[in-house]
């Protein structure tokens, strides 16, 4: 996707449905170079994966887009540009997918050999490595899609107040800039899970719990940094096991049945945590944002991170504010 060069910068007007009971949003669409960003005229709503977005009834006017084929949002386009430059990445992702028929047999039947002699050969860290490597961004969003619809038994279902979303937004993009990262907000739970395909899950008790947006910015560049010095896949698929991770390699299929495993262990907290805090620092320096409320209370039963408080990049407090007071208070109430 990053060959299509020719529709970089490209922008138009949409109409956005949160939900299918949500009221119609006018929007400004744009497309990144991974991404598909939805903004209004204040801040971003939403960012879709360019790799994951599914035409809803091909055909239709105006064109209708949705993020995925579990969600509920939807898109409404009528530029023809725009349309054009969203179906021809969805036609290179469906060219880059194996073709039914004899060709498909004849290569998953190799691959399946030539992975079956590797999982034999290798031992398997190293089968977990490859697989985690080798599997697109699709399919490592739809693993972390899946696993926020398996953790709504421990942490409640997906919160979607329109005003908390759009505060939500503004904070990912203070955090983040344009970069990929997908937050969700789910109604209970204290901390923030970092899923495969960068998704950053907030517990709605986190929000409600502090008095200023700064530890929660903390808590989601701790997720961040973490998804990116320790990958999440690898530790879904260590947890699933060699077999598993050995059908996931040949058939990108995952049973169902390890999403409710994956989220027994991010409910008990069974993941692994990140103990270097040079790169969760230098984050923090990047993002403008003091390390000292995170520190205070970063660890485990609430003790303090000491070299985040004595190695706070900003000692004398935040010097670009996080959130406005106003739409701190939108986002507490994200969840109603």
């Amino acid at each position: 996707m990053t060959a299509l060069t020719q529709y970089q910068r490209l922008e138009a007007a949409g109409v956005w449905h949160e939900s299918p009971d949500s009221q119609r949003k006018d929007v400004f669409v744009s497309l990144g170079e991974a991404t598909l960003v939805i903004s209004d005229r204040s801040a971003a709503l939403t960012h879709w994966s360019l790799a994951a977005i599914r035409r809803v009834a091909p055909g239709n006017d105006p064109a209708i887009y949705a993020p995925g084929p579990e969600d509920d949002e939807r898109l409404e386009l009528t530029d023809p540009d725009m349309i054009a430059a969203i179906d021809t990445v969805r036609r290179a992702v469906a060219r880059s997918q194996p073709h039914r028929g004899t060709l498909r047999l004849v290569m998953t039947v190799g691959i399946f050999a030539a992975a079956f002699a590797a999982a034999v050969m290798w031992l398997p860290g190293a089968l977990v490595q490859h697989t985690a490597e080798a599997l697109p961004e699709a399919t490592r969003q739809d693993i972390g899609r899946r696993m926020v619809i398996a953790l709504e038994p421990y942490s409640g279902r997906p919160c979607r107040d329109i005003a908390g979303r759009n505060a939500l937004g503004k904070l990912q993009k203070r955090l983040f800039g344009d970069a990929p990262w997908e937050l969700r907000v789910l109604e209970n739970g204290t901390d923030v899970k970092a899923l495969p395909g960068g998704i950053l899950v907030i517990g709605g008790g986190l929000l409600s719990e502090e008095d200023s947006p700064d530890v929660v910015a903390g808590h989601l560049l701790a997720a961040a940094t973490l998804s990116t010095e320790q990958d999440p896949m690898l530790w879904f698929l260590e947890m699933a096991g060699s077999w598993h991770t050995f059908r996931l390699l040949t058939t990108g299929q995952v049973p169902q049945e390890l999403m409710g495993q994956a989220a027994d262990a991010l409910a008990l907290g069974q993941v692994p945590a990140l103990s270097d805090p040079a790169p969760l620092l230098a984050r923090f320096t990047e993002a403008q944002l003091s390390s000292r409320p995170y520190g205070l209370g970063a660890l485990p039963g609430g003790g303090a991170w000491i070299e985040m408080i004595e190695d706070d990049p900003y000692p004398q407090g935040t010097p670009v504010p996080v959130l406005s007071d106003a739409d701190w208070l939108r986002l507490q109430s994200i969840c109603g």
